[in-house]
């Protein structure tokens, strides 16, 4: 029953998050952070959840090392499968927890006036640009900033100042995506 509703409660989240990524922009501001917000909620209720499926478990003396008790032939390969039980759902946990801490950060950051910048961060935080892997991108500053940003898409479009021109990247030129989701010069 507790797994069901963690993977309810993990489906739901993730949706709230790709929405919120979705319809970023000035006028949706509030409600991305409200996306963001719901989303945080559910990371917390999934890793209560998850302190209630363990406790379950100690009550129960199914975890190794601290009071195990299982009897019967395959002893040893119950308790093999609880080592690893729970060093996995340790470290999703951690990663739950440190994406609580981010979405937070996101959430904040998303109340203000967005920016490209913005944006990006939200992309790169949220993991869309490894999952559409689109690594690189090709712009033609000859073509202009309007035929170049249209190529890169709308999460990574790039605001270049107006006067400006000979500063960026020389003509032809060829930008990727950092590890922050930024475009930044090869």
């Amino acid at each position: 029953m507790i797994g069901t509703a963690n993977t309810a409660i993990l489906l739901t989240s993730s949706f709230l998050v790709a929405w919120a990524v979705e319809i970023f922009a000035a006028e949706t501001r509030r409600l991305t952070a409200g996306l963001l917000a719901a989303a945080i909620c559910l990371g917390l209720a999934f890793i209560a959840l998850k302190g209630i499926e363990y406790h379950g478990e100690y009550e129960e003396h199914l975890v190794p090392g601290i009071d195990f008790r299982f009897t019967g032939d395959l002893a040893n390969g119950v308790q093999l499968f609880f080592i690893f039980y729970f060093i996995a759902t340790a470290i999703h946990a951690l990663h739950m927890i440190i994406g609580i801490g981010l979405l937070a950060a996101l959430a904040l950051l998303c109340r203000g006036a967005p920016s490209t910048r913005h944006r990006a961060a939200l992309h790169s935080a949220v993991g869309s640009a490894s999952s559409r892997s689109v690594l690189t991108a090709r712009v033609d500053t000859r073509a202009g900033t309007q035929g170049s940003q249209a190529a890169l898409g709308p999460c990574c479009q790039r605001q270049r100042p107006r006067g400006r021109e000979s500063q960026g990247t020389p003509a032809g030129g060829r930008h990727t995506f950092g590890n922050r989701g930024s475009i930044s010069p090869e």
